[in-house]
Formats: C-alpha cells, structure tokens, sequence
C-alpha cells in the first residue's frame, strides 16, 4: 500500500516550476479542466478506499480474485465482488484498487469494456477481464 501511495504522489507531482493549471483548475488555454485531473482525482480516491479498507480487506480481496481468476476466463469487476465470501469495503472504490493491483501484476488483462449489470450503475460500462492464470477444468 505505501508503493502504492508513493507511485501515486510521484505521477500527481508536477515538476518543480511547472504550473499544470491556470486558476480555476483549467490547463492554459483550455475551456475545460483536462482529463489527466479526472484520472488523478480517480487514483486518489481509490487509495483512500483501499486505505480506509485496511491491509487486512485489501490480502483477503486480492485473493478473492485470484480465486475468482482462476476459474472463470473472461469477467467483470462486478462478478468478482458479488461472489466474492469477504465482508464488504467501506467504500466500493476499494475493489476498483484490488482490480488495478491484479492488472499490474499480470493476473489479468483488460480486452474490452460491457455494460455493468448491477442496477444502481445505470448500464454505465466497465472493463471486462480475461484471466492469465485460468485452469481449465
């Protein structure tokens, strides 16, 4: 976790003397803020999650997904959370940080994105994940 937050400090620090925006959040001679804000904004709020999860959510997760990894191809994050024996994270961004790890460290793939099943996320899209450690049984 603290790799974590450090790689996340080193991305979102701009080098000395630069100025990402103007005042008021806009890049210079941008009409809107610039999407890399939105991506920091987004790691930074999945490391609170992850954080205010605890270490001991975050061990119990990551195996949830290598457990879910290998027997299941081609998933979301989704399937993963709701069939996933652990408690449940203060904040449901938690997993998003679980996901990322299992991205990082070759577990799985991104191929695609697919509407999300769950009601409360109004069909939005999602990433689908295909497993590099699948056994096929």
């Amino acid at each position: 976790m603290i790799k974590f937050l450090k790689e996340l400090k080193r991305l979102i620090t701009p080098p000395a003397g630069a100025s990402l925006t103007e005042p008021g959040g806009r890049a210079p001679g941008v009409s809107s803020p610039p999407r890399a804000n939105g991506e920091i904004l987004k790691a930074m709020a999945m490391a609170r999650a992850i954080e205010n999860a605890g270490p001991a959510w975050e061990i119990l997760a990551y195996n949830e997904v290598l457990k879910y990894a290998r027997y299941n191809f081609e998933f979301m994050a989704e399937d993963v959370r709701l069939q996933a024996d652990i408690p449940a994270p203060p904040s449901a961004r938690a997993w998003g940080a679980v996901i990322l790890k299992a991205s990082k460290t070759g577990v799985i793939s991104r191929i695609g994105y697919d509407k999300v099943k769950s009601p409360g996320s109004h069909h939005g899209l999602a990433a689908v994940w295909e497993s590099n450690i699948y056994i096929d049984a």
